[in-house]
């Protein structure tokens, strides 16, 4: 059962949209992935005391846009060839974690490595690799915390036998290690790698193998990491295929994920799933069920999952409810790590983001008239944030304002926060056939 959130407040909190520069704006979002989240721009600010914020999405041919934020005021905005991922740290600088392609005769084998810049994008700084290249199925996951600990993990191709799950991690003000093989049978080739780490430099690498979920906790101050312990999805449900790490302070971590089969994409009969690590134990609990798919449908939008102030884990992610019709839904559990029901945020959408905000969660999705495999015509951006007793309060309007027709339009935003602590939203106006589309970011 859905519980409703409740109907949208009539004087949205949240200012005028203004235009990035860019010379790419963020992607359509497309159901036909694995990793959903890479369709979405993903925003940091460090410690936000101080300094930028900034914001990455896809570009291109596979590249990165990164920009550097003051508010919603645009500083810098650049184009990276070879980054994947990038996140703000401290007061001042930015990690990249780079994916080179060596040999454009073989465009598996990547090099990886990371550069350290500065938060205005002055800089990007000098690469320095990660081991040697290799075949990495999908994108490399990264996690980075305030300080600059980091975690890095990714599925390497062997040929001939299963995939590996291989990591990389750094200590605040460190370099990365050598590559290190978590798993080398078994792994799910239909599945990604899900990592988190907590302000207390513990990283949680989730991956799926031998179609259980299977979770290692790393300290990366001293590269101690633990057995890998195994939970089994919950009854009638299929193995772990698109996997998240929340965390928060030091304490209780959620591992959420979604099932369903993968053909040419993800489809089929789509599930959601958590299991909660509790505070100073590396072992989840069993798995529990957050939804049954009951009918063939793209899960349109990322699921996520983070653990807000006070210690409660939050998953959100998107429900194929009925024929033509996805609901952005969310599912929140108590300190004890006991789900309460999920919540519809809406009656039909796809989620964006899910970030903590203070003692609370935000929220963002993209409101969707009913179409074809769950995304009909965009309505508009919204947001949702969670008071002190952990409900989630009313959508607020961030922009309904598109030039898009169509599947093209207005997309889901990616939510981050700013040095004063109040959340930012960035996401794509599409414009008809993806054609002069423009980012955008709006502040609450």
């Amino acid at each position: 059962m859905l519980a409703l959130a409740a109907p949208a407040a009539a004087a949205p909190p949240w200012s005028p949209p203004v235009a990035i520069p860019a010379a790419d704006v963020p992607p359509r979002l497309d159901a036909n992935t694995l990793d959903q989240a890479s369709f979405v721009p993903h925003v940091s600010a460090g410690k936000f005391e101080a300094g930028p914020q900034l914001v990455w999405w896809r570009g291109g041919e596979d590249s990165r846009v990164l920009v550097a934020l003051n508010g919603t005021q645009t500083l810098r905005v650049r184009t990276s060839r070879s980054a994947v991922a990038a996140s703000r740290y401290a007061q001042s600088r930015v990690l990249t974690l780079d994916a080179r392609i060596p040999d454009r005769d073989n465009l598996e084998r990547r090099q990886l490595g990371y550069r350290i810049g500065d938060a205005g994008l002055s800089s990007l700084g000098a690469v320095r690799e990660i081991g040697g290249p290799r075949s990495i199925a999908s994108v490399p996951q990264l996690a980075v915390n305030a300080d600059g600990a980091a975690i890095a993990a990714w599925r390497h191709i062997v040929r001939g036998r299963s995939d590996e799950v291989q990591v990389s991690y750094r200590p605040a003000g460190g370099r990365f290690s050598e590559i290190r093989t978590l798993a080398n049978t078994g792994i799910d080739p239909d599945s990604i790698v899900g990592v988190g780490i907590d302000t207390g430099d513990r990283a949680i690498v989730a991956y799926s193998r031998d179609r259980q979920l299977a979770v290692r906790v790393i300290r990366v101050k001293t590269g101690w990491t633990s057995a890998e312990a195994r939970v089994a999805p919950p009854g009638g449900q299929r193995g772990p295929v698109e996997i998240v790490v929340g965390t928060g302070e030091p304490g209780i971590a959620v591992v959420a994920w979604r099932a369903y089969p993968v053909t040419e994409g993800p489809t089929g009969h789509v599930d959601a799933a958590a299991a909660i690590l509790p505070n100073g134990s590396n072992r989840p609990r069993p798995a529990v069920s957050l939804a049954e798919g009951d009918l063939v449908g793209y899960p349109r939008g990322p699921i996520a999952a983070t653990v807000d102030a006070t210690g409660r884990p939050v998953v959100a992610w998107t429900v194929p409810a009925r024929p033509g019709v996805s609901v952005p839904t969310a599912a929140i559990a108590n300190q004890a790590g006991v789900f309460g029901p999920p919540v519809a945020l809406d009656s039909s959408g796809s989620i964006g983001s899910l970030i903590r905000v203070g003692d609370g969660v935000a929220v963002s999705w993209l409101r969707e008239t009913p179409g074809p495999e769950g995304h009909g015509s965009p309505l508009g951006v919204f947001a949702s944030l969670t008071g002190p007793d952990g409900a989630f309060g009313p959508p607020e309007l961030i922009d309904d304002a598109s030039r898009g027709t169509g599947y093209d339009g207005l997309q889901p935003p990616g939510l981050g926060m700013m040095n004063n602590g109040r959340a930012l939203a960035v996401y794509a106006d599409i414009n008809a056939n993806a054609a002069e589309g423009e980012a955008r970011v709006s502040a609450r």
